[in-house]
Formats: structure tokens, C-alpha cells, sequence
């Protein structure tokens, strides 16, 4: 196992970092270093993808378009995040509402995100406080876990709106969907 150390009281704009191991510390200018560490970044990174996708299996196929849309400014690890906490969003939804009810996450519509209302979104925030998991094992998150979760939420909404406007006015001239709904919360 490697130890990877930064040094952030070199004097110079360079930093070190120090991979150490046993009974001694190798500079990050060893070329050795420098492979493995970005070979163990690539596979990490593989891994990431692998993992995102089988996450991408069991939500709505739409959901995969916006991880699509925002992978050229995010990291793996954030679109990792931001499918489990759609996940928990969407078995929400199911679970709360009679029309979705029977449905598997993959059947649930496009058309559903734009019929949610502020309230719903609000329900959804109280919802994440505690809740028993697909598991049934019981779920708490702090402040800071539910403005996570909102923020993927956000982010989800915002990518839609702003690349389907069009498509969300005509359908829903009064939906403002997430620029209004989570904004205003929290």
C-alpha cells in the first residue's frame, strides 16, 4: 500500500508529493512514481465508469442523458453521487404516488419531472431527514446530505431545463421547474 503525502510548505510553486513506503520516500519526480500513480488514476477512473453505469441500469433511461451532459465538467465520483441521491429521488416518487406505484424506476417518464410542484420537492426534503431504504435498513441524513441531495436534484432539473425549455414552457407554461422549486428552498 502506498502512502501518498503532499508537501504544502514548499517555499516554490511546485509541490511534492512524497509516496512512501516501508522505510522510505520517493519524490513525485521519480518517473516510476508518476506512472503508477496515473495508472492507478485511469483504473480508478475505469472502475468509476463501470460503476456509474450499472448504477444508469435501474433509473429512467433519460436520466443517463443528462450524466451524458454534464461528464465534460464533472467527476466521476460526482455523477457516482448524483445517481444514488437521483436513485433515492425517483424511489420517492414510486413510492409516494399512486401512478407511479407499480412502475419500476426504468418506466418512470419523462413527462414526470415536469409535473412535480414546489410542495413535492419540499415533501421529498423532510422525506430525506429519515426514511427506511430499499433495504430496510432506516436512513438519516444531516443538513448537509439533504443539500447534497438537492443539489443533484438542482442539477438534474437545470440540465433538462436549460437544453428542453422550449419543450417544458410549451408543455407547462407555469413550470419553472427546479430554478423555482429549489431555489427557493433551503
Amino acid at each position: 500500500e502506498l502512502d501518498l503525502r503532499v508537501n504544502l510548505k514548499a517555499n516554490t510553486k511546485e509541490k511534492h508529493i512524497l509516496v512512501c513506503r516501508g522505510t522510505g520516500c520517493t519524490s513525485s519526480k521519480s518517473p516510476l512514481i508518476i506512472e503508477t500513480f496515473n495508472k492507478l488514476i485511469k483504473e480508478k477512473n475505469i472502475e468509476n465508469i463501470q460503476k456509474l453505469r450499472e448504477l444508469e441500469k435501474e433509473l429512467p433511461p433519460y436520466v443517463t442523458t443528462f450524466f451524458r451532459g454534464i461528464e465534460p465538467h464533472t467527476a466521476s465520483r460526482t455523477r457516482i453521487a448524483y445517481a444514488i441521491d437521483l436513485k433515492v429521488f425517483f424511489e420517492y416518487v414510486r413510492n409516494t404516488n399512486p401512478l407511479y406505484k407499480d412502475k419500476s424506476l426504468r418506466e418512470l417518464d419523462f413527462d414526470l419531472i415536469t409535473k412535480l410542484q414546489a410542495v413535492d420537492i419540499e415533501e421529498y426534503l423532510d422525506y430525506l431527514k429519515y426514511y427506511i431504504g430499499p433495504d430496510g435498513k432506516e436512513i438519516t441524513n444531516s443538513e448537509a446530505g439533504i443539500k447534497r441531495k438537492l443539489s443533484a436534484l438542482r442539477s438534474f432539473y437545470n440540465y433538462f431545463q436549460n437544453r428542453h425549455e422550449r419543450f417544458f414552457y410549451q408543455k407547462h407554461p407555469d413550470n419553472r421547474l427546479c430554478r423555482k422549486r429549489c431555489s427557493d428552498l433551503r
